[in-house]
């Protein structure tokens, strides 16, 4: 069992939240160091390229949160266009793996850098966003911001145009949102007419939303989850188990409309506490406490790093294991029915997404799924404020969904947005065109139609 599990937990860091974004070698996430090639990144003949970090407080409605952005400009006078961008996330981007580092250690990867580096090439203010769970304002131990790729996150993207609007010496109004992988949730609402968004909306002339890697729902990002769960293979069942327990925590504190999780939340009473026990077992809520808030188990080896670090067991696939290890009953060998984890509602909703069937409508009677669709743009976005947008999706990609990428183009033209139909991505000179591919000029996995897209969007 200690190997099946060991080995589930490595494939569930790169795969569980649906990122495919390995963490970098400095601590950071969104992308390893080697992920991405900048293409004339190190070309003398190049477009030089400024780069300047900036820390934003964003007003959120349960207080604030403190952020990171780095802004890159090309040479020369302004103003520029706007484009923001904004990355996708990984286990360690859940659980405040580098909470106290600076934004060139942890906050913002070289690879996300270097994306907005070459958008800074084509002539714009790109602005990269570090969220906020990473970086010096993030907590650790018993406590984790977590990503909600909804209002939480939308803010910080608006919030880094608002600074790019108002503070930086080449900013302007005119902007463009680019999401990529679990990026696309907050950039696509950043670019709706949601309410709650409307405050950090105003003098924003936003002409363009680029989203690349995922389609923008929460019910088929999940699936592959949710299918895991029925495999006869124990590591495919702990990536699947793994996935559903830390989807319906997060949901959970979404819907409880917290900001940051604490320890403590996992036994007080509220809206938290009663969605976890709605949707989670006591031995499935024991577990994700264990992982996210819990100090690391003092007898295992294998957290050792964890324990000194002050982090979560999280933080690293063989401390993941052990926790994992240690949730299950005395001598048990196997998983056990999933039942033992997860109730059946969240089994339910979880496994609802199967194409043709992918929206359950707006009012499903399965409060868990009713909070999926909810927070899933593609499906619940009821406005938007260009008339533009471009959907990439490789069927190289891990995350290739073609039901999902067109219930996503229908919503987008359904609000009157300008959507070309999905261009067909599957590989270039250099081999299949995969989740990082996207934002690499030296590929022709999609950049070359972003910089169309955005050409156009600018054009007046």
């Amino acid at each position: 069992m200690l190997r099946a599990v060991t080995f589930g937990l490595a494939l569930l860091t790169a795969a569980a939240c649906s990122s495919k974004e390995p963490a970098s070698s400095s601590g950071g996430t969104g992308g390893g160091a080697g992920a991405f090639d900048g293409g004339d990144a190190g070309d003398a003949a190049a477009p030089a390229t400024l780069e300047t970090f900036a820390r934003l407080s964003v007003a959120q409605p349960t207080g604030t949160d403190e952020l990171w952005v780095a802004a890159t400009a090309p040479e020369g006078s302004g103003p520029l266009p706007v484009v923001v961008f904004a990355r996708g996330k990984g286990l360690k981007d859940l659980t405040n793996c580098a909470p106290l580092s600076g934004p060139r250690d942890a906050a913002l990867a070289r690879d996300t850098r270097q994306r907005a580096q070459a958008l800074a090439r084509l002539g714009y203010l790109a602005v990269a966003v570090a969220y906020r769970n990473v970086g010096d304002g993030a907590p650790s131990g018993d406590a984790f911001k977590p990503r909600d790729e909804d209002v939480l996150d939308a803010r910080a993207v608006l919030a880094a145009a608002q600074w790019a609007r108002s503070e930086h010496p080449r900013g302007s109004g005119r902007v463009a949102f680019i999401g990529t992988s679990m990026g696309t949730w907050p950039a696509l609402w950043a670019a709706s007419t949601r309410p709650e968004l409307a405050e950090l909306q105003g003098q924003l002339d936003v002409r363009s939303v680029v989203l690349t890697g995922e389609s923008a729902s929460h019910l088929s990002n999940a699936a592959p989850d949710a299918a895991a769960l029925g495999s006869t293979n124990e590591s495919e069942r702990a990536v699947g188990l793994m996935g559903l327990v830390l989807r319906a925590v997060v949901t959970a504190a979404r819907v409880a409309r917290l900001s940051e999780v604490r320890d403590a939340d996992f036994q007080a009473p509220g809206v938290f506490r009663e969605r976890l026990e709605a949707w989670l077992t006591p031995r499935g809520l024991a577990l994700g406490r264990a992982l996210l808030t819990r100090p690391p188990p003092s007898a295992a080896a294998r957290c050792a790093a964890e324990r000194a670090a002050g982090t979560s067991a999280s933080c690293s696939t063989d401390c993941a294991g052990a926790v994992l290890e240690a949730a299950l009953p005395p001598g048990a060998t196997s998983l056990g029915p999933s039942t033992d984890w997860v109730t059946s509602v969240t089994l339910e909703a979880f496994g609802f997404y199967q194409p043709p069937r992918v929206d359950p409508g707006a009012a499903p009677a399965n409060p868990l799924l009713a909070a999926l669709r909810s927070g899933s743009p593609a499906l619940a976005v009821e406005g938007l404020l260009t008339h533009r947008a471009l959907s990439l999706l490789s069927q190289e990609d891990p995350h290739a969904d073609d039901a999902a990428q067109q219930q996503l183009i229908r919503t987008l033209r359904a609000l009157g947005a300008t959507t070309p139909d999905a261009p067909q991505l599957t590989t270039d000179t250099r081999g299949a065109c995969g989740h990082e591919d996207y934002h690499d000029p030296a590929r022709r996995c999609g950049f070359q139609l972003i910089q169309a897209e955005l050409a156009e969007a600018f054009r007046d």
